[in-house]
């Protein structure tokens, strides 16, 4: 690793911790102790930009000293008094909010010098719970926001830019990912031991990522969340076929590593699952090379199954015959193509829930769909026209049908009927 010369080195540092202030110029008042903190570094560019990272949100004097103190503190500290980069890259995690720190950990679901694009870690994020909606701004602008924030920290290192500036991939150092692998383990173990006392209910592995986790005891777990296809079916082998699992969230976020052979144990294991009532999949949208027939033979045709959500490229044209018998809830979210008429033919769905699915019937060579649009009005209005083209589609038993329309100028346009 090159190191950089003082001056090199502060121009560096004075770059990432100014990196909301255009002029980029250090205070008077801040430039001893920035010193300080800069001759901690021993001119590594990782350790300046990280501990310049730090800075970004303390932006006075004593913040400043609070920073330096910490990295004098940081153990393993050698006779040089230069600290470890590994400290000051673990200090760097330990001043993240609890909120980021778990959307960190998810990039050990990545591989080593792996280019990892913008959309799909949001879209993890997004599975995971990590991203709350508000009234005014978007689940994606708020992804955005956490995105950049671990970027203007020095976490992330920008790979690629969009025509309009935003960050289109980025990778994760070497370094920085031996951290975030260490602390997903740390969590891993605490996970597992809680789930060895046999009393958990609920368990969710938004934090629990990197590798298969290897539990003892799986019987008394009602809800499983947030696990990878992969890990799935490695683990699926301690599950009793008799366990209490009713709820169960599967993620596929890298379906170039999904072949027949993984799909093919995912769905037998799944239809072992004989108390399960809710199941969703979800399968990264983002990849252009996806076998999208192979995924609907993930989803087991298991009698106890009564909801259902599918996000993602997961099918062309799904027959009702991919859907469990007594299904009656289903949620389809960025789906390819949806058959308003092979969905009317589910004899038991009461609840039907549309979001950003193509919505299209051929007349001919003309298709209908509702995604594209210049107006709210006119997606409805296509919508209409598919519903009264499906003769078949009669969804006798629908109680609610809830449609979220993607509409030019709008951020987001939801349409319900009862």
């Amino acid at each position: 690793m090159k190191l950089l010369d003082s001056e090199k080195s502060w121009e560096l540092f004075l770059k990432k911790a100014f990196i909301n202030n255009t002029n980029g110029t250090c205070p008077k008042e801040l430039e001893r102790i920035g010193r300080q903190i800069l001759l901690k570094c021993d001119g590594l560019p990782l350790a300046i930009s990280v501990a310049g990272g730090l800075l970004v949100d303390a932006q006075d004097k004593s913040g400043w000293q609070q920073v330096l103190d910490q990295i004098n503190s940081s153990s393993n500290i050698p006779e040089n008094n230069v600290p470890n980069i590994l400290d000051i890259l673990e200090l760097s995690y330990q001043n993240l909010s609890p909120q980021l720190k778990s959307c960190f950990l998810c990039l050990a679901f990545f591989k080593e010098d792996f280019t990892i694009s913008s959309n799909e870690l949001v879209s993890i994020w997004r599975a995971q719970g990590l991203i709350q909606e508000e009234t005014s701004r978007s689940i994606e602008d708020i992804g955005r926001g956490y995105l950049n924030e671990l970027i203007n920290r020095s976490m992330l290192q920008i790979e690629d830019l969009t025509i309009d500036g935003q960050v289109k991939s980025f990778r994760l150092h070497d370094l920085l990912r031996g951290v975030c692998l260490s602390k997903a383990e740390e969590e891993m173990e605490f996970s597992g031991a809680a789930l060895k006392m046999g009393s958990l209910r609920e368990f969710g592995t938004r934090s629990v990522l990197g590798r298969a986790m290897k539990v003892e005891k799986w019987k008394s777990i009602e809800s499983l969340k947030g696990i990878r296809l992969e890990d799935w079916v490695e683990m699926s082998s301690g599950l009793m076929p008799d366990s209490h699992l009713r709820e169960l969230h599967i993620n596929v976020w890298d379906v170039r590593n999904v072949d027949d052979d993984l799909v093919r144990r995912g769905r037998a294991s799944l239809q072992t699952m004989t108390n399960l009532v809710k199941l969703h999949l979800h399968l990264d949208c983002s990849m252009n090379d996806i076998k999208p027939e192979t995924m609907p033979e993930l989803v087991p045709n298991l009698k106890s199954l009564t909801s259902l959500k599918l996000r993602g490229y997961v099918f062309d044209r799904p027959a009702v015959s991919v859907f469990p018998p007594n299904l009656s809830h289903l949620t389809l979210s960025r789906t390819y193509e949806v058959s308003m008429e092979e969905l009317g033919k589910l004899p038991k769905l009461q609840y039907l829930t549309l979001n950003h699915s193509f919505i299209s019937e051929n007349m001919g060579r003309k298709k209908v769909e509702c995604r594209a649009s210049n107006s709210s009005g006119s997606a409805i209005a296509r919508f209409w026209r598919v519903l009264r083209i499906c003769p078949n589609a009669s969804f006798y038993h629908l109680h609610k049908l809830q449609v979220r329309l993607a509409i030019a100028n709008a951020q987001r346009n939801k349409v319900e009927f009862e």
